[in-house]
Order: C-alpha cells, then structure tokens, then sequence
C-alpha cells in the first residue's frame, strides 16, 4: 500500500508541473493587474545537499527566459535587467537559500508566465521549481439585437461582446429559435487581454419579432454566470385582417361596425378604408381602422377594402357585404340523415395558419392544466354558400379522429362520446352556424391535438378550420455535480434534469472546461409532460477540482432561463497531494 502511494506521490508531482526535486512551489498563482504577488520557494529537506545560489528566472509565452532576481550567500543580491526589474525584490532581507520567496508590485498582464525558482546545489548539480503566474482581467460584457428585415435568408438577429478579458470568456447562446450561434470570434488586445464576439443567425419571419433570446457570458472572474436577455426586432409589411361582418346586414339595421385587424413592424402609422366602386356610403363613418354604418341600406351593398401601409410595404383585405330585405332568422336545411361527411384529402389550403376557404379560427391557442379553453370558429362571409351543419373533430397525436361536439339546425345538438365528453360545449345556449364557437373546461394534457370546426356547406361541399391546441406544463429543474475520481477517460462529472414539462425544456452547458455535454435525453411520461437530461462528461484532472459549470434551463413556460451553477468533482483522492505553504 504504502509502495504504490508513494509511486502514485511521484507521478503526480510530473504531471502538475511540480519537479519530482525536493524544491517545493505553488503550481500555479492567480492575481490581478496592480496588486503585489508573492511567490513562494521553498528547499525545506536539503539533508546533505549544500545550496549555493539560487535563481530567478521568468519565462515569457514567447519561450524567451530572463534572469530576474539572484541570490548567493557570499556575493549577495543581484537584479538583472528585466521586464520586472525594480518591482521585483526577495521578501527577507537579508534573502535565506532554504527559502527565497520573492514578491513582484504593480503587477502587469504582461508579467504572465513561468517563473523558475532555480537552486545550483552541491554535488546533485541544479534543481527547480516552476509556478505558472495567471494573470485575470474582468471582462466588460455586453449584448444587444440587430434589427432586421423579415426574409429568406439568414442573417444576423443579436450579438455579444466580452470585452478586455482575460482570460477569454465562453459565449452561450439559449433560445428557443431555430437558428445558430455563429462563431465566437476571439481578437487580441495590446494590453494582453482578449475581446470575444459571438452573433446569432436567423432566418427571421413576422413571427419573430419580439421573441426572446439571451447571451450567456461566463468568465474565470465572475462568481456566475451574466445574462443578456433581449427580444428580437423583425420588421415586416402589415398583415391585415377585417372581422365584423356576421353576413346578416338587413335593411334599416343600425351601427354595424367593422373592424381593421392589422400587425406590423414598425407599426403601421397609415390605415385608408375604400371601396371597390370608389364610392364611400353616406351613412359609413370611419374612425382610424373602424368603419361604422349608421343604418344599412341598398348603398351599402358593396366591397368594402381596408388597406394598411408601413414603410415596408402595403397590406390589405376585404369584405363584400350582401344587404337583405328583412333580417335571415332561419338557415335552409339540406342533409336528411347524414351526420358526417368525410373530405377529400387536400380539400381546403392553409395560408399564414388560416385556412384559404371562408372558415375563421385562430391557429393555435396556448392553455394550462386544469383551464376553460375558448375554441372559436366562424363563417363570416359565406356569400350565397349555405350552411346545413358544423362538427368539430379532434385529431389527436397519434392522427385518430373522434367526433366531439355536432349542432344542426333541425336536429340540434350532440356530443358524442370522446375523450373530451362532458367538458366540452358550444358557448351559445342555442349554437349558431356562422359562429360555433366551443369550450372545453378542466382541460387536460391528453386534451392536445388538432381541432377541426367543419362545415357541411351546399353547394361548395365541406369547409374547415384547424386550430392546434397547446398545454404547456411548467417542468421541475435540478442540477448537481458527480463526485469523481482524477482519471485519463470522460466520465460524467455533472447532470441536470428538467421534469414534467411540456414541450421539452432546452439544456445548455456554460463553462470554461474542456469537456462536452452528454445528451439531452428525453423520456416522455404517462401524463403526457416531458422529462429531459443531460450530463457534462469530462477527462477529470486534479485542476478541475472547484472549477464552475453552469446548467441553463429554458422554457416557453419561464419568463427567462434558470441557471444552476454547481462545483464539479467534490473531495478527488488526489488533491491532498498538493505542496503546502504557511502565509
């Protein structure tokens, strides 16, 4: 036992650049410009050996070796010419061979480097000791977003400066976008400290705007990690919506209104109502994107154009408006039995999410576990189109389709049996065809899928709407480090779980070492939610005993990511083997 300990004693000291000899140093010393560094030596067990001199000698990243500071017992003490020369002086006056600590003042970044403390002993000839002087720089960090047109091609959205570090920071990019960290780009300063660049590429879309996106800056210097979370710029022309018309404008019907839905980046400061005859009705008021008729009459019986105008461009839509004598209370009837009738494949076209037939619903509804979720549908602009029945259909993940709310005129009402039976309804006491909306209390996460609001229409055929409904489930996040044993293959030092959420959370590892994540893994669970992991693995060295890795955890569930910053390794078998020094 004691054989293979002291074996083990003996590579060690190789390995951390401590000489096997019986001059004994810090591997390593950490400081900041301006502050006084002390450098240890030490010849504490010279048996019969005879010190005659010790040296000094600074080894710069250039490979060039300067004698710094000289100490012999009968000539005395000497300075060389040097980088450090009159800032650099033996800590005892008069200096002792056993143990010639020097210390260095005002020190510099440019003072980084190995410094040799060289012993010429008789008669086992020369002996040293080397310790690495870090020198550190707090970096200034900064991060912003590039405003941008929306286009096909990618382009840069954000940025991430880590100015004047030393040594250089790690850039990290979380999102939930789909583009990708460019680079990071490293550039020397004068001044031996080191700027790092990071940018983010993304195709952008309208969709875009305004999603979040953060840089993570993590620095030798910095306790943790630093976060910049910014929200995209997308610019793009308007997109415009007009609702308001329910298809029953009758003669003498008063202050029916229609409204001009519009988006767009930069806001759009023009919006011009008009029709497609050039004539606007006396009886029409327009106020910004409202337009109100007064009383409705034949004058009305027209197309009514909203157009709205940004610096990018002009979007538009438009409703054609069919005035009736006397106000339609009832729907012709035209299916007999019939209950469902199955569509072409292909049948209707999705454009910008909403479908290209008269069918309005939203694309996609966000909700809660245990929430009341609104799913509305209309048929606004049906024309001569008549409307003999609306079902709506839930597909779920798997692409099975199951009937879960009917309304006819003649017949009524039905909810069949479905996974959302009891819970679902339409929200009007006596539903109406031209807008079915339903709702669906206690919503579950096995409530997720595709519902489909179909029309039975005559003489078109069917008509339908998807809406995508979505249930977000916040997750549970930890992270913890392994405790690990120094050795020469990757093992897993660090792991970090986010459970029971939905969609999946993103992992990202922050950190200075030289290892990479494991992973993620993704496990889905019977209530349907999401257990995601992933575990940094590492070649773990004596060094990397205390360093710092950081876990970041984001979600569309979290207003910004959560960081989980930990120690890795934990007491290494090794470390006690360090040399030991008394301040």
């Amino acid at each position: 036992m004691m054989k293979c300990l002291y074996l083990l004693s003996v590579v060690f000291h190789v390995a951390a650049g401590v000489l096997a000899q019986k001059v004994k140093v810090e591997p390593e010393v950490v400081s900041y410009p301006g502050q006084t560094v002390i450098l240890r030596c030490q010849f504490p067990d010279k048996g019969q050996t005879q010190l005659t001199q010790v040296s000094w000698i600074l080894e710069n990243s250039s490979g060039i070796r300067n004698n710094i500071a000289v100490f012999h017992r009968t000539f005395g003490v000497v300075y060389p010419a040097s980088p450090v020369q009159g800032r650099v002086s033996f800590t005892l006056e008069p200096p002792s061979l056993e143990n010639p600590t020097i210390q260095i003042t005002d020190i510099a970044l440019t003072d980084e480097g190995n410094y040799f403390c060289e012993y010429a002993t008789y008669p086992a000839g020369n002996k040293k000791g080397v310790t690495s002087l870090i020198l550190l720089a707090k970096p200034q960090n900064t991060a912003s977003t590039i405003t941008v047109h929306a286009s096909t091609s990618p382009v840069s959205v954000a940025q991430c400066v880590s100015a004047n570090g030393r040594p250089p920071a790690t850039l990290t990019w979380v999102t939930n976008l789909s583009g990708n960290g460019k680079g990071t780009v490293q550039m020397s300063n004068s001044d031996n400290t080191v700027t790092v660049r990071s940018e983010y590429l993304l195709t952008p879309t309208a969709a875009d705007n305004g999603k979040e996106i953060t840089c993570v800056v993590s620095h030798r210097t910095m306790t943790k990690a630093e976060n910049f979370t910014m929200k995209l710029v997308v610019q793009y022309p308007p997109q415009v919506q007009i609702v308001g018309y329910d298809n029953n404008w009758y003669v003498g019907r008063t202050n029916v209104v229609l409204t001009c839905q519009y988006q767009g980046n930069p806001s759009p400061p023009i919006v011009n109502w008009k029709t497609s005859s050039g004539f606007m009705p006396d009886s029409v008021e327009v106020a910004q994107n409202k337009l109100t008729v007064r009383k409705v009459d034949n004058s009305v019986n027209t197309t009514f154009i909203c157009e709205v105008t940004n610096c990018l461009g002009t979007g538009k839509d438009q409703v054609t408006v069919f005035v009736r004598v006397g106000q339609d209370r009832t729907l012709l009837q035209s299916l007999s039995s019939a209950v469902y009738i199955s569509p072409s494949p292909g049948l209707f076209l999705i454009h910008d999410g909403v479908l290209a037939q008269k069918v309005k619903v939203e694309p996609e509804v966000v909700s809660y576990p245990g929430q009341t979720v609104i799913l509305p549908c209309q048929f606004p602009d049906k024309g001569q189109t008549q409307l003999t029945q609306v079902s709506w259909i839930l597909e779920n993940s798997s692409g099975t389709r199951t009937f879960i709310a009917v309304f006819h005129p003649t017949f009524g009402v039905i909810y069949p049996a479905s996974p959302v039976q009891g819970r679902v309804s339409f929200t009007l006491e006596t539903p109406s065809l031209e807008n079915p909306t339903i709702q669906i209390t206690d919503i579950a996460l096995t409530d997720v899928g595709n519902y489909i609001c179909e029309y039975a229409t005559y003489p078109t055929g069917n008509e339908k709407g998807v809406t995508s409904l979505i249930l977000l489930a916040k997750p549970q996040n930890t992270a913890s480090t392994i405790t690990v044993r120094a050795g020469t293959s990757p093992v897993s030092v660090a792991q970090c779980v986010s459970a029971n959420g939905r969609p999946p959370a993103t992992l990202t590892w922050v950190t200075n070492l030289s290892g990479n994540g494991k992973g993620p893994v993704q496990t889905s669970n019977s209530d349907n939610t999401v257990t995601v992991r992933s575990e940094y693995l590492l070649t773990p060295t004596v060094a990397d005993n205390g360093k710092e890795i950081t876990c970041v955890v984001s979600h569309r569930t979290m207003t910004k990511a959560e960081n989980f910053t930990n120690e890795t390794g934990g007491p290494m078998y090794v470390h006690g083997l360090f040399p030991s020094f008394a301040e």
